[in-house]
């Protein structure tokens, strides 16, 4: 029985080439930083990438224009953190909502709950999932609960800034920032926390095919 390994595409590699292809100026460095990070530095996690995103794109419609890359892509991770970073942004969130009902559900909702966007939504409320519906006509007491799930999840997300080795201790990690939700996210090791590190990744990760004899010869089958 022979066994060979194939690539499988993960989120950074798929993810920077996808932002790689669009024409602007800073798109292929800020690719490059997603799947290697700095010459000599560590690797980046969503904290990192967050950060660099925001040094790097500081045009508003430069950063609109990356809106599609990560729709396309379909990670809630990065839509999460865009939408986080560009609150301040009143057209770049003019522009989230309008693409709203492209979002999943989950983000749909976490959008909703944003303060900052509360006088624009409900001119896409038709165009929205009936939960973020219902959830956005619950009023202020269901919105603030919905925020804070958010705030959490925004924090577990952004604890890593770059890729820590499994013997090392994250609040030693370069950059790293600790507050309550942050050290609860590290000290509980949660399966949302492991979640939000698999661009730890390498831009391939390999998965075994056994290859067994058929009738007419070889045949592979995934196990």
């Amino acid at each position: 029985m022979a066994t060979r390994m194939i690539p499988t595409p993960v989120p950074r590699e798929t993810l920077s080439a996808r932002i790689e292809a669009l024409e602007l100026p800073q798109a292929k460095g800020y690719a490059d930083f997603i799947r290697t990070g700095d010459p000599g530095s560590p690797v980046p996690c969503w904290g990192a990438i967050a950060d660099r995103f925001q040094q790097d794109f500081k045009k508003t419609d430069d950063r609109k224009a990356l809106l599609n890359v990560l729709l396309e892509e379909g990670d809630r991770r990065p839509l999460l953190l865009y939408m986080h970073v560009n609150r301040d942004r009143p057209e770049v969130m003019a522009t989230v909502l309008t693409e709203a009902h492209r979002l999943p559900l989950a983000l749909q909702r976490a959008l909703v709950s944003f303060e900052e966007v509360a006088g624009q939504v409900p001119a896409h409320l038709e165009k929205l999932d009936p939960a973020a519906r219902q959830l956005f006509e619950a009023g202020p007491e269901a919105l603030g609960r919905e925020r804070e799930q958010v705030a959490a999840r925004i924090a577990q997300l952004t604890t890593f800034r770059f890729f820590v080795p499994d013997h090392a201790d994250p609040a030693t990690e370069p950059g790293a920032v600790k507050t309550a939700a942050t050290a609860l996210a590290t000290e509980t090791a949660s399966p949302a926390t492991a979640t939000s590190r698999a661009l730890d990744a390498p831009a391939l990760v390999e998965r075994a095919v056994v290859v067994e004899p058929g009738p007419g010869g070889t045949t592979g089958s995934d196990r």
